[in-house]
């Protein structure tokens, strides 16, 4: 066993704040729900499009 490189573990619910935690919650959240909803690659698709579109005119 090592003595000499000992650090004190912390909880990991500890590494973020709330506000933080809220976020991570809300982002998540959107992300599973534009997944269930078929929709997960259709904003990217459409914003692919509109540059597409905005470089060729």
């Amino acid at each position: 066993m090592k003595q000499g490189n000992k650090e004190e573990r912390q909880p990991f619910f500890k590494f973020f704040d709330r506000k933080s935690y809220l976020l991570m919650a809300v982002m998540m959240g959107g992300g599973i729900a534009l997944r269930a909803g078929g929709l997960a690659l259709t904003p990217a698709g459409i914003l692919f499009g509109v540059n597409d579109w905005n470089e060729k005119g």
